[in-house]
């Protein structure tokens, strides 16, 4: 997993690692390679808004697996779980119809929910923090092929405004407490244990859908 490729296996053995959004379909797989690579425990923090346990079912099953319901906004949950964590994936999120219909849930969890996380990893020393990102902080494409330089952070939504806030965080506190991060800027990802009820996110597994039924 390439995700992984970010961190070194030597690091990573022996190591405890915490998942925000850890049951989802991003957590959940990144769960099983950590195990794979041998840490010492992991930590899914999940409050199944879009989770599912049955994405973890194997992972719960190694025994080195602790699952907790709860939430990002939960500050001193977070302070607890955060207690002796070396790596930190943090991979909860809002889905982007939800940002636009909440934006006082997507400004609690998307902005305020991933400042915590943030603050938790510079309290508790973690040496590392992968964040989820998203194509969406690039706006609408104007050039095809598209270049990653492309009129960056020029996007119109509210989870677009939230993810570019997010790395923006975390630049910001790498300069000021050297905390080493990550930000992964996914394009629409699919595969087996997502999430196919939604409007937008999940538009490749719907084209596949409509091409095998011989629909434009």
């Amino acid at each position: 997993m390439e995700l992984l490729g970010l961190l070194s296996v030597y690091k990573l053995r022996n190591s405890r690692v915490l998942i925000t959004g850890g049951a989802g379909f991003v957590g959940s797989f990144i769960a099983d390679h950590l195990i794979a690579e041998g840490v010492k425990e992991i930590v899914l923090l999940d409050n199944f808004v879009r989770g599912s346990k049955n994405n973890i079912e194997k992972a719960l099953s190694s025994g080195i697996v602790t699952l907790v319901e709860g939430d990002i906004r939960d500050i001193e949950l977070l302070h607890i779980l955060f207690e002796n964590v070396d790596y930190c994936f943090h991979m909860a999120a809002l889905r982007i119809t939800r940002c636009s219909e909440n934006p006082r849930e997507t400004l609690e969890v998307m902005f305020a929910g991933t400042f915590n996380v943030i603050e938790a990893c510079i309290r508790h020393q973690v040496r590392k923090i992968v964040a989820a990102s998203s194509a969406s902080i690039y706006g609408q494409a104007e050039i095809f092929p598209t270049h990653e330089n492309h009129h960056p952070y020029n996007n119109r939504t509210l989870y677009g405004a939230a993810k570019t806030a997010n790395e923006l965080m975390l630049r910001a506190f790498h300069d000021m407490n050297k905390l080493d991060y990550v930000a992964m800027r996914y394009f629409n990802i699919f595969g087996p244990r997502m999430d196919t009820e939604g409007k937008y996110t999940e538009v490749l597994i719907r084209w596949y859908y409509l091409i095998k039924q011989g629909k434009p």
